[in-house]
């Protein structure tokens, strides 16, 4: 599981590649965790989703989807959703992804890991 998250956490480009050492941007976001660690964090997604074609706002409007279906949207539900619209992350890495967003506070989390975009 840590090496799932590691390497998800390079692939954001907050890690260095030849060891375990965080980056500059994982530095910054270390030494501001409490004052703009957040905002950090979400532009390394930003950062990463704009290399794969997409925005927070696809990954959340596919979330926001899942909710009109009358279903509590998972990742696999939303992996499902943005299939559909051509975009592809693996699953593993859309948990991740929702995971960041809920803990930056774009999105909001319930029981079972269920995401609420509001």
């Amino acid at each position: 599981m840590v090496g799932r998250y590691l390497g998800f956490i390079r692939r954001l480009n907050l890690l260095q590649d030849e060891k375990i050492q965080l980056s500059s941007r994982g530095q910054l976001i270390a030494r501001n965790w409490e004052s703009r660690g957040n905002q950090i964090l979400l532009d390394a997604v930003d950062a990463y989703l704009i290399e794969r074609g997409m925005t927070q706002n696809d990954l959340i409007g596919a979330a926001r989807r899942v909710l009109q279906n009358r279903r509590i949207p998972t990742k696999d539900e939303v992996a499902d959703n943005l299939s559909l619209t051509n975009y592809r992350l693996s699953k593993s890495d859309i948990g991740i992804l929702l995971d960041l967003l809920a803990y930056a506070g774009a999105l909001r989390v319930a029981e079972k890991r269920a995401y609420f975009p509001w």
